[in-house]
């Protein structure tokens, strides 16, 4: 069987229900595809929709990120609330499990419209790798001292506790294109 993640997506619209970021045939496309992403692995995700009626957080700044997240979290200690917004800053960003934050409304996602309005990407469950755990590839690699006790190195073989602690992505350095790794 498969494991259930149960998942609130909070999508903003303007104070009077109007302009939201988001229609219902984009948000059952990218559950599906987030579905399809991590089937191999026995993970679903269950979905339901919450319309957040705020003018001022449909741009969302940074400064009010915690706001909005306190006001709108629903269960954070049992599901993975997802906010959905224009953001005036140029990120989408998860809280990892281990965060202190991470089961209480400062947890989830923010995810900003230029990633999840885009045909085919998959930055949504990027985030939502991050929030089971997962680290960037480049993790282990840049940071920290080549050679040293946390270096990744391409085929190393313990690497489910180095790097990005997951022995099925090779170490990769930052930014670096899309492919396998090689020294």
């Amino acid at each position: 069987g498969s494991i259930i993640i149960r998942v609130v997506l909070h999508i903003l619209q303007n104070d009077n229900g109007s302009n939201p970021i988001s229609n219902t045939a984009l948000i059952v496309e990218k559950m599906q595809h987030l579905n399809e992403d991590f089937a191999p692995s026995g993970i679903e995700f269950e979905y339901s929709v919450n319309y957040v009626n705020s003018t001022a957080w449909r741009v969302l700044d940074e400064s009010e990120i915690s706001a909005m997240k306190e006001a709108t979290a629903i269960k954070p200690d049992s599901q993975l609330n997802v906010w959905v917004t224009t953001v005036a800053f140029n990120y989408s960003f998860a809280t990892f499990p281990f965060d202190n934050r991470a089961l209480s409304p400062q947890g989830g996602i923010v995810m900003g419209h230029f990633h999840w309005v885009g045909d085919g990407n998959s930055v949504f469950a990027h985030e939502v790798g991050h929030c089971l755990g997962l680290f960037h590839t480049f993790n282990g690699v840049d940071e920290v001292t080549k050679c040293g006790p946390c270096y990744e190195e391409v085929g190393a073989p313990d690497r489910d506790v180095l790097g990005d602690r997951c022995s099925d992505t090779e170490p990769a350095p930052t930014n670096a294109p899309c492919g396998t790794m090689s020294e």
